[in-house]
């Protein structure tokens, strides 16, 4: 997860960087700073099994969408209002307290952004076992909200499934992908 985190930050930091120090809009500034840091940030993800890579490459696809599409980032507004305010609580936290994120999750655009990349960064039929084998059972979230981890538990992730299928059926509707699906990238220079 920390690899796919630091690639996040990489890109995000360099693309931002880029269009402050040309004033460039988005998409060109983001073609010129990925042709300066996809090296490295390659060579990272080579080192990455292949489920993890896949992994990141639908994480930060995900991203992409959200940033560029704003009936997408409407949708995962809405969804996330209306998800169960103790799992949404257990996100929030898991956030701010994993060692390798730290994310300020006041800043609402980013705790919105990655809720719905960490619900579709793998398909729905795998989230309760994401959930439930992996994110309650890390030392850091279990050790500072033991009784989310067993509200989670308990609730066998429902809220997040629930939400990811949401969110999941906007992508297949409007793009033809789905959480966890995202199978082809085309690269086009400009």
């Amino acid at each position: 997860i920390g690899i796919v985190v630091d690639d996040a930050i990489v890109v995000v930091e360099a693309v931002h960087a880029k269009m402050e120090q040309t004033h460039e809009k988005a998409k060109p500034a983001t073609i010129s700073a990925m042709n300066e840091i996809t090296g490295a940030i390659i060579s990272i993800s080579r080192q990455s099994p292949a489920y993890l890579r896949h992994r990141l490459f639908t994480h930060e696809g995900l991203h992409g969408i959200y940033f560029t599409q704003e009936n997408f980032r409407n949708i995962v507004a809405d969804v996330f209002e209306h998800t169960d305010p103790r799992s949404r609580l257990f996100l929030r936290r898991y956030f701010e307290v994993e060692p390798t994120l730290k994310y300020n999750t006041k800043d609402t655009y980013l705790l919105q952004n990655e809720y719905m990349a960490y619900l579709l960064q793998q398909g729905t039929s795998y989230l309760e076992e994401y959930y439930l084998t992996r994110l309650i059972r890390q030392g850091a979230i279990r050790a500072a909200e033991p009784e989310l981890c067993k509200y989670i538990a308990a609730t066998k992730a429902k809220a997040f499934v629930q939400a990811a299928e949401q969110m999941s059926s906007f992508l297949y509707t409007h793009w033809g992908i789905k959480g966890g699906r995202i199978y082809l990238a085309e690269l086009k220079r400009f």
